[in-house]
């Protein structure tokens, strides 16, 4: 054998190997069998014949070869891979040379070549620090040698990163990222037979045997088998023999492969692979309890056996598989039916341990994987965990009936408290119904009150614009029948003078005086009939009226009746009505009211701001040039009539607008409003089919006078 150490040789009488230390080797890389001689290529080129050593003749720059190759083609010519290029050697002529030294191979000169392969046919495969070399001369048997004839041709490949390897009479190299081979065009193409183990491959070989391996990139070992298509794909089937293959193998002459590897010398015979076909099993050794061994039959492997009943609800299982060859990488996978899902992951612990099972049925199963990827027959063992006592039917029973009188006595006795505060919620019930039957005939009764009230407020507002509207003409005629009175007087005395002209003149005063009487009688006259006309029909009786006529009279009523009650009150107000309005159907005491409330409202606010001491108003610009100002507008939009009633007050706060409509809310005084005012005529409104609505712009400390309150009234044309 050819080691780092130099030549070792087998000592049959030892049984062991011994080095030859009587021949300067040191490192050998090769070994080449010629008949019975042994050339050995090394830092001297030298044949082993028996136990002498021959040394061969060579360049004289001190070259080191590496390898020997005697071509199959060529039996007379020996190559030898050397640092300064491929040495060239024929047989010798005699005993005493075995081989001559012819020269270099043309344009190896000065390149190390670290590999030499026989391609077949007189060619050569040559890896050389320059690149890839291809030397061909032809098959020339037993032909003398002849540098001339010797043809190499070059490639550029990175020798650090590049694999080579002869495949079934192919060359196939690999660069790291794809496979290649030399075809017969004497150049590289791509080769697709390596494609499905490409991506993880980092080495490759075919054995002297025939078989045809790879070594992925995890450095693992892989043989592979080629099918219908002409594709190397790994072999799935158990073997022995991936793990110890490597690029340095031999076969004796009893076809016992042999492989030298970093971790020395593997012998393998593959006589005995089918040793794998023989039976694998796992066996469970010992089965224990916290306070027991348990007896096992068959180590668990004998089936059909009685499942065993056990109080003990905790469990060690100890197994292990007679498996003996890399028994170390033999794993282990468990399984417990009734309490886990599926197996359990490969793993090399030979024990499994349960604790706190919960009563019921159960089977442990185990089986084993050995290092060449066999799974053993599985070994099992089926136990009940009986459940204690306390769990048991008939102590379920006793509980059931225990509970069931427990329940029995607490439904007796919930079903007495039951009724007991079942009656006195009633009592309860009674007594509370009649409280709020009074608190609402109460409510009822006051709610009327502030409702006449609010009516009657009305009505004395009303009553009061009817006589400040009637004492007009009543001063007049007062006055002018005071005036006639006197003139009348005057007329006697002229009479009595005789000055006929003069009372003549007096009577003139005095018919004219007359007809203003009548004038401002009829006038007074007009107005009673006009109140009357509104109010002579009866309650809930709807009628055409003209609302521009209800709108002029109640707006006069309003302003009138306010001046009765405050002489200091002063506002301006306008009429812009629609002469287009129809006749519309209401009740006019009811709309009246409406219109009464809401110009009273309008008056009451634009009084409100032009008083100076107005809390929030003191520092509006222009506030002298204030002028209340109240209008009421109409206008046919089709289908219905809109009636408005604005202001240039101070305007209605937005925190309290969505309130305004709210039954006994007002921002009145105590004492100067009921808040019932415009909730009655949201009522009405509504009552009649119509909408009333308000839109406001009120003092927010920027706006010196773009303030007030405009409402809407929305009645329908029947």
């Amino acid at each position: 054998m050819a080691t780092t150490a130099g030549l070792i040789a087998f000592d049959p009488k030892a049984k062991s190997f011994q080095p030859r230390s009587e021949l300067n080797t040191r490192v050998l890389y090769d070994l080449v069998r010629d008949g019975t001689d042994l050339i050995i290529p090394g830092n001297q080129l030298q044949v082993l014949r028996g136990d002498r050593s021959i040394l061969l003749d060579g360049p004289e720059d001190g070259s080191r070869s590496f390898l020997a190759l005697i071509p199959k083609s060529s039996p007379n010519q020996l190559f030898v891979s050397s640092t300064s290029g491929l040495l060239v050697y024929q047989r010798g002529l005699s005993a005493e040379t075995p081989w001559e030294y012819i020269g270099k191979a043309p344009n190896t000169d000065k390149k190390g070549i670290d590999f030499i392969l026989d391609l077949g046919n007189g060619n050569l495969f040559l890896s050389s620090t320059a690149g890839l070399i291809i030397l061909s001369q032809g098959a020339l048997g037993l032909e003398t040698v002849n540098l001339n004839k010797i043809k190499t041709k070059s490639f550029d490949v990175d020798n650090s990163i590049t694999t080579y390897s002869m495949v079934d009479g192919e060359f196939f190299i690999f660069d790291g990222e794809k496979m290649q081979k030399y075809s017969e065009e004497e150049k590289f193409v791509t080769a697709e037979e390596f494609s499905a183990v490409e991506s993880e491959l980092f080495d490759f070989n075919q054995h002297k045997s025939g078989l045809v391996w790879y070594q992925s990139k995890d450095l693992k070992k892989h043989l592979l088998t080629r099918n219908s298509d002409g594709k190397y794909v790994k072999d799935e089937k158990p073997n022995a023999i991936a793990p110890y293959l490597s690029q340095v193998d031999f076969i004796d002459e009893d076809s016992i492969m042999w492989f030298g590897s970093p971790r020395g010398l593997i012998r393998y015979d593959p006589k005995k692979e089918n040793q794998l076909a023989k039976e694998f099993f796992t066996l469970i050794r010992r089965i224990e309890t916290k306070t027991d061994t348990l007896p096992l039959i068959g180590y668990g492997r004998v089936k059909g056996v009685a499942i065993e009943e056990r109080k003990e609800n905790s469990y060690r299982f100890e197994f292990a598989a007679p498996f003996f060859e890399d028994e170390k990488k033999t794993t282990y996978q468990t399984y417990l039916e009734g309490f886990e899902g599926d197996w359990v992951d490969w793993n090399e612990n030979k024990f499994k341990e349960y604790t706190n099972l919960s009563p019921g049925t159960y089977t442990f199963k185990v089986r084993a994987k050995a290092f060449t990827g066999r799974i053993s027959e599985e070994a099992g063992y089926s136990f009940v965990v009986l459940a204690p006592w306390y769990a048991t039917w008939w102590a379920y029973s006793l509980y059931a009936f225990f509970l069931f009188a427990l329940i029995a006595t607490i439904v007796k006795w919930r079903s007495q408290q039951l009724k007991s505060e079942n009656r006195r919620l009633e009592e309860k019930v009674e007594l509370r119904t009649s409280e709020l039957e009074k608190s609402l005939n109460d409510l009822k009764s006051t709610q009327s009150q502030l409702i006449q009230s609010e009516k009657m407020a009305s009505l004395g507002e009303l009553t009061a614009g009817i006589a400040h509207e009637i004492q007009n003409p009543l001063n007049f005629v007062n006055n002018f029948s005071e005036l006639s009175n006197e003139l009348i007087d005057e007329l006697n005395e002229e009479l009595d003078k005789g000055g006929i002209e003069e009372a003549r003149a007096i009577s003139t005063d005095i018919k004219q005086n007359l007809s203003k009487i009548n004038h401002h009688g009829k006038r007074a006259d007009a107005i009673v009939k006009g109140m009357l006309e509104h109010s002579r029909k009866s309650a809930g009786e709807k009628v055409a009226i003209d609302l521009n006529a209800l709108a002029d009279e109640y707006l006069r009523l309003s302003y009138h009746g306010l001046r009765a009650k405050d002489k200091s009150f002063n506002a301006d107000f306008e009429l812009d009505l629609d002469p287009s309005l129809p006749k519309v159907e209401v009740i006019p005491q009811d709309i009246g009211r409406v219109l009464l409330n809401l110009i009273n409202n309008s008056f009451y606010a634009v009084n409100e701001r032009s008083r100076k001491d107005l809390p929030g108003f003191q520092n509006l610009e222009n506030l002298e040039h204030f002028k209340p100002l109240v209008t009421i507008s109409t206008k046919n939009l089709g289908d219905r009539i809109e009636i408005s009633v604005s202001d240039n007050g101070p305007g209605i706060p937005n925190a309290i607008k969505e309130k305004i409509f709210q039954p006994f809310f007002t921002t009145k005084p105590p004492g100067s409003g009921t808040g019932l005012g415009l909730s009655l005529s949201y009522d009405i409104v509504k009552a009649h089919g119509g909408e009333l609505t308000v839109e406001s712009q009120d003092y927010d400390g920027i706006h010196s006078g773009n303030t007030g309150t405009v409402f809407y009234i929305l009645l329908p044309i029947l």
